[in-house]
Formats: structure tokens, sequence, C-alpha cells
């Protein structure tokens, strides 16, 4: 196909481009109660988050051709199981330590995984995507990533993982090896489809207005208001409370390039209810656009009331705070979310 970017709010990038897309089918089990009376079941799929240490080569520059330190790495996982032993995945991680705020990646991938005994498996995945951000040197954005994990299953849905993992930039002088720790949780999975948990989801496209909180919270335009778009997706492990993951980007306020990370979990009650309260805790990654976030590594929190405009939409009004654990990055946040509901 064809594709259109523009920046309009004082940018000046404008282009016209083909595109190739590639999609893989998973089923969703979307508003499967109203229509069958059964709940909803996502068979096999998983969401984990991901704390990555990578070591550069020798080789890897800044963009100011100085040596890359070492990063920290901190982000979300998802994966949709294609068979009981190969998966899709899609994840996304942004720096919190080292002395690159504002690096991002975003990687799609698939994968090998073989269980010799039900509580342990050994995987193997490859992925690519794009990255950059916080003078790492990764040329045009390209990124290459491969790893192989050793993963226990602590019970039929709860995991954790270590793997040993590589990066390259093929187009820039970025390379690294490291290891990755990851916690996640797994929904189906079992042999017997009737003893999988019923599932339940909410995607929210969501516009966040930063307000300063601190003096010094950005390099210039300190009375300047940032407003960011961006999606957030919640995954339900009872009737009230879930695991959530957003992706976030300033769209206006003089802060082009700062970019958002965020996975946490949060309380909805009541949890069917059509005016329901929306709580949540996040802790992520976040940098660029000139707002001085340290590291990258900072927590939110939110809270506001809810109303379902129907059984499958709801607005979703919240304010909330966000800082950043080592850097004067301070911001008092309102927030307006469409809200999809998935499932029941």
């Amino acid at each position: 196909g064809m594709s259109f970017v523009n920046f309009p709010y004082g940018g000046i990038i404008s282009s016209s481009q083909p595109l190739i897309e590639a999609s893989i089918p998973v089923t969703l089990p979307i508003n499967a109660y109203k229509r069958t009376g059964s709940a909803g079941r996502l068979e096999d799929t998983s969401i984990a988050i991901v704390t990555r240490f990578i070591h550069p080569t020798p080789g890897s520059l800044t963009t100011g051709k100085k040596p890359q330190e070492e990063l920290t790495l901190l982000g979300i996982e998802l994966r949709s199981y294609l068979s009981s032993q190969t998966f899709a995945k899609v994840e996304t991680q942004g720096a919190v330590g080292g002395n690159n705020s504002g690096y991002m990646q975003i990687l799609a991938g698939i994968g090998y995984q073989y269980a010799r005994v039900p509580w342990l498996t050994i995987r193997t995945d490859i992925g690519a995507g794009g990255a950059g951000g916080g003078a790492v040197e990764t040329g045009g954005g390209v990124l290459i990533n491969a790893s192989t994990a050793v993963q226990a299953n602590l019970t039929q849905h709860l995991f954790i993982g270590l793997a040993g993992t590589w990066h390259n930039a093929p187009d820039g002088t970025y390379s690294g090896t490291g290891y990755t720790i990851k916690t996640g949780y797994r929904t189906g999975g079992s042999r017997n489809p009737q003893r999988n948990v019923p599932y339940r989801m909410r995607a929210r496209f969501v516009n966040d207005t930063y307000l300063r909180a601190a003096q010094n919270w950005r390099t210039r335009d300190r009375d300047l208001p940032v407003d960011n778009l961006g999606l957030q997706f919640d995954v339900y492990l009872n009737n009230t409370v879930y695991l959530t993951g957003q992706g976030i980007a300033a769209y206006r306020g003089r802060a082009g390039a700062y970019m958002i990370g965020l996975l946490g979990a949060g309380i909805t009650y009541p949890g069917n209810s059509r005016l329901y309260m929306n709580t949540e805790a996040m802790l992520g990654a976040a940098g660029g656009g000139g707002l001085r976030t340290g590291s990258g590594l900072v927590w939110q929190v939110n809270a506001g009331p809810g109303i379902r405009v129907n059984p499958n939409f709801s607005v979703l009004a919240t304010g909330g705070r966000l800082e950043s654990f080592d850097g004067p990055f301070k911001a008092n946040v309102l927030s307006l979310g469409l809200v999809w509901h998935f499932g029941l």
C-alpha cells in the first residue's frame, strides 16, 4: 500500500511512501459473552515485564562519537502462541539506566520453545524493528535482536525467565550483548480448554497533558504544557485487578522526540458497573524532547472516574502525577481516554 506522514505542529517532515505489511491472525474473544453466552477466552498469549542489561561492543559509539556506555532497558513483551512450540512476539523497551535517556526500541519477531518438563522451558527467538534516541548511534534505526532463554513456569500462568541477548544496528555502530530478566503472566495454555481462564481486556486511546510541577522540569519552554497521544492495554486478572502497559509520545508543546513507556497494575471498581473508578500505578522509561528525566526511570500514578457509553466503549478521565527517580522532572497529568472493552 501507500502511507503518508506529516508533523503539523511546527515540524518540517512531510512524506509519502510505499508500505509492505505482514499480519498474523489471532483469535480475540471480542464481546464473546454477548454473542455466545460464554466467557471470552484467549487460548494462549502472554504479557511480560522485561529488564535488559546491554554491554556494548568496543566499537559502539554515541552520536557524539564517544564510547557507548552500558544500557539498562525496561519494557514489556507480548507473545501470541501459534502452536505449542512456536510464537510471535512484539516488545518495546526504553532506557532507565546510564546516560541514554530517551532511547527506545520496538521489535517484532518469532520464536521457538522446547519443554522437556512442564515447569521448565528452553526458548530461542529473533526479532527486528526500530530503535533510536538518547544519543545511541543506530544509523537509520534498524535493530536486530536475538536471544536464548531458560524459562521457569511457576504456575500454569506465572513464569520467570533469564535470557542471553544480542543486539546489532547494521546501519550504525551500536551493537552489544547482555542478559534479560522476564516476569510474566500467560493466559490459556491448558490442554483442557475448559480450564482456561475467562479473559478480559481493554484498549485505551489516550491524550495525556503534562502540567509543570517543578521549576526546572524542562530545558526550555518551562511554562508550556506538553500534550501526548498513545495507546494503553489492560489485561484483567479477575473482575477488578488488571496489568497494564502503555506507549505514549508528545505531539504538541515543543517536546518533539519525547516518548514514554510504562507498565504496572490497576483496579477498576465496580468491575462491571456503568459508572466506575479507576486507579493505577506504573513504572517505566521516558526521555527526549527536552524533558529532564535523568536516567529515564519514572513512575506515574493515576485515578479518576469512567462511564460506559455502551457495553463496548467507555470514556475515562483521570488526574495523576509523573516524576523521574533521579532527575528534576515532575508533572501533573490530566488524561482523557476512549476505552474499548474486549471479552466480557
